[in-house]
């Protein structure tokens, strides 16, 4: 009797004991990164079709998170061709020298040639957001530069979301839509390093150095190079140098960047 008592209740035991958990799938690998090099991008939405280039520098130069630049291109890129915006300025002297830009890059294609940049600020914050969700970045370290028509659209669009960008550099830029005191008071939290040419006939130099003296009314201590045989063409001169790198991707904000804050 006692054992079949103590046997019925080892029974009873061993059907209340819960079953093991199922097994959990594995967590999802994350998606591949780009590869290094140039990826020719496109879009649509309802304004129509949208290009952009996205540089990855080589995994031996830079590992992610990766601090970003976003740059802007002159008139004569504007176009739909999605390549143009890669041709001048910033890209190749990156190619020239991958060593010295441990980040990625976003060029965006602005589509016409008379329109200034501003035209196009939602389409290049949605190209950041789209790129930030796919690459891991930095956001810490995101800044801005742009010639000639980029020049002035890094002006403004800084001027108008100053809490995006750890740095901005506008090269050969102007500020002909609004006076240059409206601009410093939006770039004076930046760190800034402007760049001209002296014998520049189509931006004349006072155009930066207005900002410049703007900004330093503020309090605020901005960079500015003007290089003296420099023409309208001062991007090869100011890519090229070896300190303007070191210095870019050396600066950091404290925030996160947040697409749609801002004034």
């Amino acid at each position: 009797m006692l054992a079949a008592f103590g046997t019925g209740n080892m029974a009873s035991d061993t059907a209340k004991t819960p079953p093991p958990p199922p097994s959990l799938p594995p967590p999802p690998s994350p998606p591949p990164l780009p590869t290094p090099g140039l990826h020719f991008r496109q879009w649509s939405d309802a304004a129509g079709v949208h290009k952009y280039t996205l540089y990855i520098p080589p995994a031996e130069i830079a590992k992610p998170p990766y601090p970003m630049v976003v740059f802007l291109h002159g008139y004569g890129e504007s176009g739909t061709d999605g390549v143009k915006q890669s041709s001048v300025g910033l890209i190749p002297a990156i190619l020239n020298a991958p060593e010295r830009w441990p980040c990625i890059v976003l060029a965006p294609q602005k589509p016409e040639f008379d329109p200034l940049w501003p035209t196009q600020f939602d389409v290049v914050l949605a190209e950041i957001k789209s790129v930030i969700a796919e690459v891991p970045v930095d956001e810490t370290r995101m800044s801005l530069t742009g010639l000639s028509q980029g020049g002035n659209g890094t002006w403004m669009l800084a001027s108008k979301h100053p809490e995006f960008w750890s740095a901005i550099a506008p090269v050969c830029g102007f500020h002909r839509q609004v006076p240059a005191s409206q601009i410093a008071s939006g770039v004076s939290k930046i760190p800034v390093w402007a760049f001209h040419g002296a014998k520049d006939n189509v931006v004349p130099p006072q155009q930066s150095q207005a900002i410049i003296d703007a900004i330093k009314a503020l309090g605020a201590t901005p960079k500015y190079t003007e290089f003296p045989n420099a023409d309208h063409n001062s991007w090869d001169a100011a890519y090229r140098d070896k300190e303007f790198p070191k210095w870019l991707l050396a600066q950091r904000r404290a925030a996160t960047w947040e697409p749609g804050a801002g004034r």
